[in-house]
């Protein structure tokens, strides 16, 4: 009896062990995976910046938005951003998703280790408060200049943000 006792028990910790080892496999796994997904995502991020940093707005466009009172300015903002978030899209999903399952399955450990730092530095970088007012003061002008903003199709790509907006209302 005791030693099916025993043997119970012997078989219990070892799964355990086994398994917890899989456990820290995955996470030290899904954190490298994690970092080449950020690094990913930065270049591609870096790549859609440069590219709306050359891509000039057409005459037709700055007069468009000429027509627009200065607190458009607010919308233009916010749509160059989201220009280069939906051009950094697929990267950006991957990340989210990594970050996401690495975050639920980091949840068993119940202290601070190096995961859960790496996730809460990628999570502050990647989610400002600035990003936040934006969206804000873009969400607070009138219905008429989102209209009239979001039927300029050129704006959905990235593009020079501050040539567009000296050349609009300066």
């Amino acid at each position: 009896m005791k030693f099916k006792y025993f043997a119970i028990v012997v078989s219990v910790l070892m799964y355990s062990s086994i398994s917890n080892a899989g456990v820290a496999d995955n996470l030290d796994f899904g954190s490298a995976l994690l970092q080449q997904k950020f690094v990913d995502y930065e270049n591609k991020h870096s790549e859609c910046i440069s590219n709306g940093q050359v891509d000039i707005l057409p005459d037709s466009v700055i007069v468009k938005l000429k027509h627009l009172p200065n607190v458009a300015a607010e919308g233009l903002g916010y749509l160059s951003q989201e220009a280069v978030r939906e051009c950094s899209q697929p990267e950006y999903s991957d990340l989210m998703r990594m970050l996401l399952v690495l975050e639920m399955s980091n949840t068993s450990t119940k202290k601070p280790n190096h995961l859960s730092k790496q996730i809460t530095t990628i999570k502050k970088l990647m989610f400002s408060v600035v990003d936040l007012n934006v969206e804000k003061n873009y969400h607070d002008l009138p219905e008429g200049i989102k209209h009239e903003l979001h039927s300029i199709e050129l704006l959905k790509k990235p593009f020079n943000l501050i040539d567009a907006y000296e050349r609009a209302w300066n």
